[in-house]
């Protein structure tokens, strides 16, 4: 798992366990910062213990790239266990017949997660479809879109969509709705 996947992860399980404060941000901010980082400087800063001399690493995030590129998976492993949702067998049964989500938020609003990485998630659960709800300017608090954004939201989406199928018994293209709501 390279550093850029575990810090994927990491957003994703504080994401999907509605944790939207400062963790979630400062992780995304780390996120941000090593993607934008060529890899070798990424593992050198690693080897050397310097990677907290980037703005946007902490502790935290420095020790999930150290344990991404040593091939140790502990803290994520606490994560995920820590935020995974619970379903019943009978709820289970509901679950795998969904074949999307139809309320997502991504970074664009108060979501923690990029639409690339919810994109990823949805195809690993095996979804055809994903629809984002990002808020409206007007709910301030939840740094909606306004129509500007919105429209860089739309060039996003139509730049990363062609990438998104998926392979199982036949590939199947995916439907992505993009609406400030």
């Amino acid at each position: 798992m390279t550093p850029v996947e575990a810090l994927e992860r990491v957003v994703h399980c504080l994401d999907r366990a509605h944790e939207t404060g400062f963790k979630t941000k400062a992780f995304a901010r780390a996120l941000d910062v090593v993607r934008s980082t060529p890899a070798d400087e990424i593992a050198e800063r690693a080897e050397h213990n310097t990677l907290k001399e980037l703005e946007g690493i902490g502790d935290s995030s420095a020790r999930v790239v150290v344990e991404a590129l040593r091939g140790d998976t502990t803290y994520l492993d606490k994560l995920d266990k820590q935020t995974q949702v619970r379903i019943t067998p009978a709820g289970q049964r509901y679950r795998d017949a969904l074949r999307g989500d139809l309320h997502l938020h991504s970074r664009w609003s108060d979501g923690g997660a990029t639409i690339e990485a919810m994109a990823a998630t949805a195809q690993a659960l095996g979804h055809e479809y994903m629809v984002l709800t990002d808020h409206s300017a007007r709910l301030t608090i939840a740094h909606g879109l306004d129509r500007e954004r919105l429209i860089r939201q739309l060039g996003e989406i139509a730049a990363i969509s062609p990438s998104w199928r998926i392979s199982r018994s036949r590939s199947r293209p995916w439907a992505i709705v993009s609406r400030a709501l």
